[in-house]
């Protein structure tokens, strides 16, 4: 079933589903279209949807704007600019150019001023299998072989719709700078100047596309009181989605993204040695192993991020220290070598050092390298990635596991956890096992052992389940 109203309306194809928002009083039905826009000057129904998808900023102005309108975060284009448009165009080394999916509210535009209206007008020529708000947009249900199925339509009017993008507004901006710049239709937008340094050919952006999931509400509209009585609107409902996909994301910790990093050779080098704390046998009780090592995303939680020292729990450090050290031992600038004048290795800018690693690696079958940059993880043949890994590593290992093993506190740590592991073996045991004792401020008692470590647990006794 198609619609003709007189008035003109773009299409966009894609796969449909439902779902609810709110409370069971405050319940509302949600409809989407999952589908996709594409930066471009071809002309396609895809180049027309990144025409008319917009950030939240040129849908509002600032001016008149109030706070039940304020729906978004401020845009950082410094960021989209510098950071995620190079990793679309390939430049940053990324090999997987692709974003997740946005989230995009289809509203209707308010006629006089900016911003969005309230509700929708109310519906016409309802249906099971299509939908129409008069000149807004409609949506259809495609019927194959006397079947609905999956695929769905919504064709929209470009003068009156708006689309409120309520997740992803960074991704978006990226493919929506891309496809002003080939374009050339930024129309005076005090925000180009952070993306006129792009210069861009077609053949760039060919291959360039971003999901998108449109979402409307069908029940928002004038003709029900109901809602309007409860005060819930389309203002009230982006906020409230945008609310929910924020609070419920779980970001990916430091630790986790250096266990998947291949492009960084310390990341590499990290690994390297958790692999060999793992693979340590249990013939010396004091030596480290990989269970004082937190490298699990449960750290960032705990630690909100900062997971280069570990409090409160069993570890006494973790893998992002690892890393650093690596960096620092195989990337530092030659003037952190001066044991004289020592200089702060931690700041990244000084383990960016491409000669240290080809000199440390003379005298090997790889001295053939003149230099190394440590994100080039990816540009060498796979056997001598793994054999610079190893030598490189080695170069840390030698000083740093000697270090885990012998210094005192880590010894009793490490005598203390492997103890605790053997008896947590038996069923019988778990869940009753005192581990921590206070001593006093800043001491803790790992079974008669002193210690001027700051104790991780305010309790008495901290008993592990």
């Amino acid at each position: 079933m198609s619609f003709s109203f007189g008035v003109q309306k773009d299409p966009i194809y894609g796969t449909y589903g439902e779902f609810a928002i709110g409370s069971e009083e405050n319940r509302v039905r949600a409809q989407f279209l999952l589908t996709k826009m594409k930066p471009g000057s071809e002309g396609s129904w895809e180049n027309a949807l990144a025409s008319q998808m917009v950030p939240w900023r040129e849908v509002f102005n600032i001016e008149e704007l109030t706070f039940d309108e304020l729906l978004q975060r401020d845009l950082d284009d410094s960021r989209v600019a510098h950071d995620l448009i190079p990793y679309l165009l390939g430049e940053s080394g990324a090999f997987a150019r692709f974003f997740p999916p946005i989230l995009a509210v289809l509203a209707p535009k308010k006629s006089e001023v900016t911003g969005i209206q309230s509700y929708y007008p109310q519906p016409k020529n309802q249906s099971e299998y299509s939908l129409s708000f008069g000149d807004l947009f409609d949506f259809e249900k495609a019927v194959i072989e006397n079947q609905i199925s999956p695929l769905g339509l919504i064709r929209y009017n470009r003068q009156k719709t708006a689309f409120i993008i309520v997740d992803g507004q960074h991704r978006a901006m990226a493919v929506l700078a891309l496809h002003r710049q080939i374009n050339d239709s930024w129309s005076g937008n005090s925000y180009a100047a952070f993306y006129n340094h792009l210069s861009l050919k077609e053949n760039q952006i060919k291959n360039i596309e971003l999901p998108i999931c449109i979402v409307f509400f069908p029940d928002l509209h004038d003709g029900n009181e109901y809602y309007k009585q409860k005060g819930i609107d389309l203002k009230a409902v982006c906020r409230e989605i945008f609310l929910v996909v924020n609070k419920n994301a779980k970001p990916v910790s430091q630790s986790r993204e250096l266990l998947l990093d291949d492009e960084d050779f310390s990341a590499r080098m990290m690994r390297e040695t958790l692999s060999k704390l793992k693979g340590r046998g249990e013939s010396e009780a004091s030596i480290a192993r990989i269970y004082s090592f937190a490298f699990g995303d449960a750290v960032s939680e705990a630690q909100h991020r900062k997971t280069e020292v570990v409090a409160g729990q069993l570890e006494y450090t973790s893998a992002v220290a690892l890393h650093k050290m690596h960096a620092a031992a195989s990337f530092g600038v030659p003037a952190a070598f001066n044991l004289e004048q020592t200089q702060d290795i931690t700041d990244g800018r000084r383990t960016q050092n491409s000669d240290r690693p080809a000199s440390i690696l003379i005298g090997t079958p790889l001295e053939k390298w003149s230099s190394l940059s440590r994100r080039s993880g990816k540009y060498y043949p796979p056997d001598e990635v793994q054999q610079a890994v190893q030598l490189l590593a080695e170069v840390t290992d030698l000083v740093m596991l000697p270090l885990f093993d012998g210094f005192k506190p880590f010894a009793a740590h490490n005598s203390e956890m492997r103890a605790l592991r053997t008896r947590l073996l038996d069923p019988a045991l778990r869940g009753s096992i005192p581990f921590w004792q206070i001593a006093g401020k800043g001491r803790f008692l790992i079974r008669g052992y002193y210690s001027r470590i700051k104790s991780p647990c305010i309790l008495e006794r901290l008993k592990v389940t």
